[in-house]
């Protein structure tokens, strides 16, 4: 019985140093969310929440072009009151920091594999009212078009 726990002992030495390095360098660069959490498929480890916010907001602010009945339109999000909720995306994301998890990351990081990742889907908000709008301002204007 000794001897077993003598070498369970053994074991957990050995784990414990070879998942000491891969976690010293998880910490030194882990930022508000976790190394194995995307957020609407973007990876945003390493960041603060400002940096994450931003690079979240950056590219869904863009103007959409939108063809309709051959006619090439520009949707801003402003126009439909389009908004990311970046807050309760990196909530969801700092609630996977879980130890499970960050041993699985450290296990697959030391054995030199693509750590899997846990995806938060994207969160947003905007106003239907104003999306039907713009889609009849958009079909009254083709109308306009067509008949002339």
């Amino acid at each position: 019985m000794r001897r077993i726990l003598r070498i369970l002992f053994i074991l957990v030495l050995v784990a414990v140093a070879l998942l000491s390095l891969p976690y010293l360098r998880y910490r030194r660069t882990t930022g508000i969310v976790p190394a194995w959490v995307t957020i609407g498929g973007l990876e945003v480890h390493g960041s603060t929440e400002s940096e994450a916010t931003a690079s979240l907001t950056r590219g869904l602010e863009e103007p959409l072009e939108i063809f309709y009945a051959d006619q090439r339109t520009v949707l801003r999000p402003q126009t439909v009151g389009f908004r990311v909720d970046t807050h309760a995306m990196l909530k969801q994301a700092q609630a996977l920091d879980m130890p499970v998890h960050l041993i699985r990351y450290l296990v697959e990081d030391s054995l030199e594999r693509a750590p899997r990742t846990l995806d938060i889907p994207l969160t947003f908000r905007y106003n239907e009212g104003a999306l039907q709008q713009w889609i009849a301002g958009i079909a009254a204007s083709a109308a306009t078009i067509v008949t002339a």
